[in-house]
């Protein structure tokens, strides 16, 4: 069983969707808005499309097919629950953006940064 979602986890998946070359604009700030309405308490990310559009300032369209490309690039995975507002329930693929995360660094010869590694003091 994977261990609880930090803050971390949710930093360093907005700089992988900041740095993810498949994507356009419109499906980084859906992503980004999803990211940031992840509940790490309960796990739950539940958002209905109207919801994501008026705080994206986008179309609805815009959003499903934004949803949809984020899903079938495996960054998001999409529940059909019917709850409440017919919302989805929406779960990021937290091991793919560790995963996208340290080929970045390897990419750019970086060590993976992590909370203890930042002990070096002001710059």
């Amino acid at each position: 069983m994977r261990q609880p979602v930090q803050a971390l986890d949710t930093l360093l998946a907005m700089k992988v969707l900041a740095l993810h070359e498949g994507l356009r604009n419109s499906d980084r700030v859906v992503a980004c808005i999803l990211i940031e309405h992840f509940n790490r308490r309960t796990g739950r990310l539940d958002l209905s499309i109207e919801r994501v559009a008026k705080l994206a300032e986008l179309h609805t369209r815009t959003v499903i097919r934004a949803i949809e490309r984020l899903v079938r690039l495996r960054l998001f995975r999409k529940v059909r629950h019917g709850g409440y507002s017919n919302r989805n329930r929406y779960e990021p693929n937290w091991q793919l953006f560790a995963e996208l995360h340290g080929r970045w660094n390897k990419r750019f010869g970086r060590k993976s940064r992590t909370p203890e590694s930042h002990g070096d003091g002001p710059q």
